[in-house]
């Protein structure tokens, strides 16, 4: 059977273990969510970030070409001529984010800072978006992405209609490569093993920090979703959607889309899982150390706390068992009884309960040697008092037995009288007697009645001789029975002195 000190430490353990677990559970699983929303956010942010800067340095591109479409109206170097190549020349060497400026003309031809340029016969330029556009819109128009037919790689283009007096002149031109968006992109890595990529309204990867995903002319563009392992799987923190993948590398990755306003294109944010699971993972490494320390500390405390308690619950079991034994030689001990709560009050008691049994004991033993005492005297009277009686019943028998011989003597007088009556009686009839002994026969007459009534004594004394000697034996039984009851205050007595015996006080 477990003692009271273990299960008041064992449970103790439980509940502090249990609570420990329980605080570290519902905080890991407050704090977590909030860990990853916070990041989510964060991610957000940079995403935002990122879409402010493009549209920030696209807006830039379209005020610098705003300028320089004011300057070529201003000049009136909207017609091709040598300043007109100069400028754009001067304008292309001040401009490093663009491939170049130019103005493309209703005849199919092109001016550069490099000359003019006459694309191939099957080249239209009035089929061309960036082309259209402008024309049909008013201020600068930002085309979908497409093909360089001179550079071949993928590039947009900022294009705005020159008129004058109603007439289209032509479009003024700059074709942006999509290799400084992603030169913009590669510098921005938010935490380790993230990465940035831009696709445009149709989902084709227009910058990515790996090569392989961009165009090349012998495979066309590559879709974002492509290179995404078994697609995107939902995975919802708090009441946020966010999308998971298995990235091409193999990585399970968390992919953050931010809308560019301008143009319809997305500004992709892929973050690895392990790198936002890393500060849940430090915070579980954490917890669960702060466990182990605060459940060391926890059981330290309950086996401190435990002794303390099951300490005086033990030594009041242990002193119970030793009154259970007879014995309250033993006084509690003080440490206990000097407490202020109710294990003193439980050990006071003790005290008291002893110092009841004490009292109770010596006056147990005084009316036990009362009893001994009136046992003993009632002993002795009823002793002396039976031999008396047997005296008595001795003397009694004795005088019987002289009775009964003066009866029997006195029975043979009263024949002898009554004889000697008879003969008086027969010579009075036949008048042989005298006067002398008419006077014998009166005396005769007088000592017979005498003897009747000493007769009639003598069976009264003999009843009454009977009577005592009744009295005598009823006595006698009496004494029995004081004797035995006598006898009966003895053993009480011894066996009241045995159980007194059997205290060690």
């Amino acid at each position: 059977m477990k003692s009271i000190r273990t299960r008041i430490i064992l449970l103790s353990c439980l509940i502090c273990i249990g609570s420990i677990l329980c605080t570290t559970f519902i905080g890991y699983s407050i704090v977590s969510d909030n860990i990853k929303v916070q990041t989510f956010g964060r991610l957000d942010e940079i995403s935002r970030k990122h879409a402010n800067d493009i549209e920030g340095w696209f807006i830039l591109q379209t005020r610098l070409m705003e300028e320089l479409y004011s300057e070529l109206i201003y000049r009136n170097y909207y017609s091709g001529n040598d300043s007109l190549i100069n400028y754009l020349d001067f304008k292309n060497k001040n401009n490093a984010d663009i491939i170049e400026y130019y103005i493309a003309y209703p005849d199919n031809s092109f001016i550069t800072g490099e000359g003019w340029w006459i694309p191939d016969k099957d080249y239209n330029v009035q089929e061309r978006e960036w082309y259209v556009n402008a024309v049909e819109n008013d201020g600068i128009f930002l085309s979908s992405p497409y093909v360089d037919a001179n550079h071949g790689g993928i590039i947009v283009t900022l294009s705005r209609a020159i008129w004058h007096k109603e007439k289209l002149i032509g479009v003024l031109g700059a074709d942006i490569g999509m290799e400084h968006l992603g030169n913009v992109m590669d510098q921005s890595r938010p935490m380790e093993g993230s990465y940035a990529f831009i696709a445009d309204n149709n989902g084709n990867i227009l910058a990515h920090p790996n090569d392989k995903f961009l165009f090349l002319p012998n495979k066309g563009m590559t879709n974002v979703d492509s290179i995404f392992i078994n697609g995107y799987e939902e995975v919802f923190i708090g009441d946020r959607k966010l999308n998971r993948v298995l990235d091409y590398d193999g990585e399970k990755r968390f992919i953050s889309y931010t809308k560019l306003g301008f143009s319809g294109w997305h500004i992709g944010l892929a973050i690895e899982e392990d790198a936002v699971m890393s500060p849940l993972n430090r915070i579980v490494q954490n917890a669960i150390l702060l466990t182990l320390i605060l459940t060391t500390i926890s059981v330290g405390l309950t086996f401190v706390l435990g002794n303390s308690i099951a300490k005086p619950i033990k030594e009041a079991a242990n002193y119970i068992e030793t009154m259970a034994k007879w014995d309250i030689t033993e006084e509690p001990k003080q440490q206990f009884k000097s407490k202020n709560d109710e294990i003193g009050t439980m050990f006071v008691s003790f005290q008291l309960i002893v110092d009841s049994l004490r009292e109770f004991i010596e006056d147990l033993k005084t009316i036990t040697a009362k009893v001994s005492i009136f046992s003993d005297e009632l002993a002795i009277i009823s002793l002396k008092t039976s031999k008396d009686i047997d005296n008595m019943a001795e003397i009694t028998h004795s005088i019987t037995e002289i009775k009964g011989i003066e009866a029997k003597k006195i029975e043979d007088i009263s024949l002898l009288l009554n004889s000697l009556q008879e003969k008086i009686d027969q010579d009075i009839l036949s008048n042989v007697i005298d006067d002398k002994g008419r006077e014998i026969v009166f005396l005769l007459e007088e000592i017979l009645k005498q003897y009747n009534h000493l007769k009639d004594l003598k069976d009264f004394e003999s009843k009454e001789t009977d009577g005592v000697y009744s009295s005598i034996e009823k006595q006698r039984l009496v004494m029995e029975e004081i004797a035995s009851a006598s006898q009966c205050l003895a053993e009480l007595g011894e066996e009241l002195n045995s159980y007194i015996s059997r205290f060690k006080s």
